[in-house]
């Protein structure tokens, strides 16, 4: 699962290198921001959920927060680094390539690049805008697509437990037919038809 979420999501940064370009339209753009979505989700719940099944029932909390913080910096380390790329090479593309020596419509077009659309299809400027814009998507995203090409140190650490149908619950959350009976390593089965817990024995 974590493998096949990983490939989704690379498909959807492939296809934003595309899409963010001046030959980009919307459906292209939605459709990847939906496989990033859905590949960064199906990556997220089995690395969360083989991070819960490798620990004892004391633990899961401690591991999912541990989980969910990780995942916490790392966006956050991501948006620093676009946020670098961006602030270093836009204002000398926009320089490069939009028809002006206007120094205050280059800080305009840096500072809220929609301020495009506000020029006419085809005119210099904004030909000259989208230019830039896709020069600069193009070193933030081809390093991430080729760093994100290669899984296989993330598949090699990653733990496969095997998924069962049992369930290891403190004593004093059991039910009362099975207190007094070892919690650990668990006897007891997640499905009940009721009040009636299904066990093994």
């Amino acid at each position: 699962m974590l493998f096949v979420g990983l490939l989704i999501r690379l498909l959807g940064v492939g296809l934003m290198i595309h899409a963010r370009g001046p030959k980009g339209n919307t459906a292209s753009l939605v459709i990847c921001q939906i496989l990033q979505g859905i590949g960064g989700g199906f990556a997220a719940i089995a690395l969360q959920v083989s991070a819960q099944a490798a620990v004892s029932h004391v633990d899961v909390a401690t591991v999912t927060a541990m989980v969910l913080l990780i995942t916490e910096v790392g966006n956050s380390v991501g948006s620093a680094i676009a946020t670098g790329i961006w602030t270093s090479f836009m204002p000398g593309e926009l320089k490069a390539h939009v028809p002006t020596n206007n120094a205050t419509l280059l800080a305009e077009l840096f500072g809220s690049i929609t301020d495009i659309s506000l020029y006419p299809v085809g005119s210099p400027i904004r030909v000259g805008a989208i230019v830039a814009y896709q020069n600069v998507m193009y070193v933030a995203f081809i390093p991430h697509a080729v760093l994100s090409a290669d899984h296989r140190a993330l598949l090699k650490v990653q733990a496969c437990p095997r998924l069962s149908d049992r369930l290891d619950l403190p004593t004093d959350l059991l039910p009362p037919i099975h207190q007094g009976r070892p919690p650990h390593p668990g006897t007891e089965r997640c499905g009940r038809e009721g009040s009636r817990w299904e066990t093994d024995g």
